[in-house]
This record gives structure tokens, sequence and C-alpha cells, in this order.
């Protein structure tokens, strides 16, 4: 079991997303796909492509201990309904962070996979449930 800060665990996922998930043109790309459902209510949309997004994430996270082409080819061909999913997961999780940078945590690997999965689909249940245990 590893214990880390919130502060150390966003410092830890920038990385693992910089390098596993995002190309050059990523930024820009995300924010086209953001603009397409900026009309949508984002935790309506987040809720209804949830199940899906965890699939997705999970996926991924096969991959961020070192197949680094593989999780890009599958960030590339997602739909654009999963990833504004998961682009909104970050933001939340980046949220959550800078609001309670020395909070701790318990992760029960130290591996990436692990850090991907608690970040962006455990942390993402505790916080939509009505009292979290976060």
């Amino acid at each position: 079991m590893f214990k880390m800060t919130y502060n150390e665990m966003l410092e830890q996922l920038r990385k693992i997303c910089a390098y596993y998930f995002f190309e050059k043109d990523f930024d820009e790309n995300m924010i086209q796909i953001l603009n397409k459902f900026s009309d949508l209510n984002a935790d309506e949309f987040a809720k209804k492509y949830e199940s899906k997004t965890d699939e997705f994430i999970h996926k991924i996270a096969n991959h961020v201990d070192g197949n680094r082409g593989e999780s890009i080819k599958l960030i590339n061909h997602a739909p654009e309904e999963i990833l504004a999913t998961l682009i909104y997961r970050l933001m939340t999780f980046v949220s959550y962070c800078n609001e309670n940078p020395q909070k701790q945590y318990t992760l029960l690997e130290g591996t990436n996979s692990q850090l991907v999965i608690e970040c962006l689909i455990n942390f993402w249940h505790h916080y939509n449930q009505e009292s979290p245990l976060i």
C-alpha cells in the first residue's frame, strides 16, 4: 500500500497523461471536442457515458506501464463522447486536487495503471456519491 497526497497524485497523473495520452495536437483537439458538447449539462453527459468511459479507461490503463503506442492509438480512435467525458473527469480531479493538495490517499499498488484507475474511475465514482468517501 502506498500513501500519497492528492498533490503528489496529480503530479504523477500529469506525467502519465503527457506521455501516454497526449500527442502534439491533443490540446487543440480536446478544445474542439469539448466545444461540440458545451451546450449539454456536463454532469448528465458524464453520467450517460459513465460505463463506456470506465471501460475505455481500463483499456488505456493496461498500457500506461509501458506501451505508449497502444494507448495513443486508443485515444486517437475513441469516440468524441468518451474523450469529452474523460477530459471532464480529468478536470474534476484536477479541481479537487487543487482544493485538497495535502489530503492523503492510499493506493493499493504503486503502478501507473493503478494510479490512472484510482484517479479517473474510483475517485470519479466516490466524488459523485452523495456522501463521498474521498
